[in-house]
């Protein structure tokens, strides 16, 4: 059994580059799906009386990737959502019945597969990408990680109807966001820096911005209303489904009660319109119970004392088994010998179309290229060179005179150099030449970086060493 988080519509949505985009925006709520696989049954069946089709024709097609398809599949689906809402439900099925297909097959299952497939059937959000990112669901392709989320959760509210994804107009949607890009551009970089800075209201200017240019696109009532009469409880933002019927009330949650915001927008839109308060998390499917295929002796003796797993991940040599311990829901990991760990383990495979996966060194040298596309009112647009396959990077913002101090000119394009100075936790720290300290998660530093050189090679001026890092203190980077 996996599952898969539903999303409270896009942080943001449109075009940018002559792409479509969405950010994605997954929440603390799941639709669980089960599972059985035999050479007994010529099809794949949800034992429902909803309509599955999409989950059912996405799991045909996975086994017929996997080299399955003499086998037949019996699901049942669990999803707490309404349907056509803009909550990516029907992803979220999709999703989570392929994790459970391919666990039950005794495999790991790639997000950009899951990709591949969900783009083969219909337009679809990304919420199967850990973190949260910047993705063409047109395509299925990632056009940016972000990371993870800084503290935000949304009171949603269902603004009536539904919106079929298929039959949105999407046409009239990329036209009014073609005329709308300086302020799309912006709606990205808020989010973005919202990300990176982790800051909740920055993400929450950037939902809105994207929230009320889509207004002439697909209408939501009570918008507006909703945040004047909620700013004063705490309300940082509003966001929506582009292409749904869903409002999102966005708060933080370490610092505000959601229940008297949901109170008040009760008290404006009526009864019935509240469909919950929900935390913003990392996106990713999950597993609720693990299939026992591909495991160590040591892995499956660790199941009888730790319980079912989260996830497993592939390694040279086997799988990674992720389990959360205690009330603090401490994370530990088991590897294919049975050894704990309390880090995870350097997780590309899945993320990137690139075999084998990049290798991270101490010491070594990296460099992001691009290409400044035009210099207007906030600072100059500029497009980062694609460093990976599987990630096609979009047009990214910058204040010119912090532009002109991170890249420097060679050619027709700019470079900015950095070195990597600690690696551990899934994180990358590294330093610029001003001796500036970043600190990105591995997907999002290979999505932006190549490395050039390797360790000791002297091409990053007035680099400190590594024993100093423990007195230093990180700068923002805003690249």
């Amino acid at each position: 059994m996996a599952m898969a988080p539903v999303t409270c519509g896009e942080l943001v949505q449109g075009v940018l580059g002559g792409r479509d985009f969405l950010i994605t925006s997954p929440i603390e709520l799941h639709s669980k799906v089960s599972i059985e696989l035999s050479p007994e049954w010529e099809d794949v069946r949800v034992e429902s009386d909803h309509n599955y089709g999409k989950t059912m024709k996405a799991v045909s097609l996975l086994l017929r990737t996997l080299g399955a398809k003499h086998l037949g599949a019996r699901m049942r689906v669990d999803s707490p959502v309404p349907r056509s809402k803009g909550l990516a439900s029907s992803t979220a099925d999709l999703a989570a019945a392929l994790h459970a297909c391919a666990d039950a097959l005794g495999q790991t299952l790639p997000p950009h597969l899951v990709a591949r497939i969900a783009a083969d059937i219909e337009p679809s959000d990304a919420l199967f990408y850990p973190g949260s990112v910047i993705y063409d669901h047109i395509r299925g392709e990632v056009l940016e990680f972000l990371g993870t989320p800084p503290p935000l959760a949304f009171v949603i509210i269902d603004t009536g109807g539904e919106v079929d994804t298929l039959g949105f107009d999407r046409e009239r949607a990329r036209a009014h966001a073609r005329a709308s890009q300086s302020q799309m551009l912006r709606a990205v970089d808020l989010v973005r820096q919202g990300f990176r800075r982790q800051v909740p209201v920055l993400v929450a200017e950037g939902a809105t911005l994207s929230a009320r240019l889509h207004q002439e696109v697909l209408h939501k009532p009570w918008l507006e209303e909703l945040l004047r009469a909620t700013r004063e409880l705490g309300v940082l933002g509003i966001n929506c489904g582009h292409s749904g019927t869903v409002l999102g009330l966005m708060f933080d949650p370490t610092r505000h009660d959601g229940a008297s915001i949901a109170q008040r927008a009760e008290e404006i839109t009526g009864p019935g319109r509240l469909l919950g308060i929900h935390r913003l998390i990392s996106g990713g499917t999950r597993l609720v119970q693990c299939s026992r295929e591909g495991l160590s002796r040591p892995q499956e003796q660790s199941l009888g004392t730790m319980g079912e797993p989260l996830a497993r991940f592939p390694v040279q040599g086997g799988v990674v088994l992720e389990f959360e311990q205690g009330p603090e829901r401490r994370r530990v990991f088991v590897h294919p010998d049975g050894k704990r760990a309390v880090e995870p383990p350097e997780l590309l495979e899945g993320l990137f179309e690139v075999h084998p996966a990049p290798v991270l060194r101490e010491g070594d040298a990296w460099e992001m290229t691009v290409s400044k596309l035009s210099e207007e009112e906030g600072g100059v647009r500029y497009l980062p060179k694609a460093s990976v396959a599987g990630v096609s990077p979009v047009p990214r913002l910058l204040p010119k005179a912090l532009f002109e101090a991170a890249f420097v000119s060679q050619g027709d394009v700019y470079v900015r150099r950095v070195r990597i100075m600690r690696l551990g936790a899934g994180q990358v720290t590294y330093e610029a030449q001003d001796g500036s300290l970043t600190v990105l998660p591995v997907p999002l530093f290979f999505a932006a970086f190549q490395r050039v050189l390797a360790a000791g090679m002297d091409n990053v001026v007035s680099l400190a060493g590594v024993q100093d890092l423990s007195h230093r203190r990180p700068a923002g980077d805003q690249t």
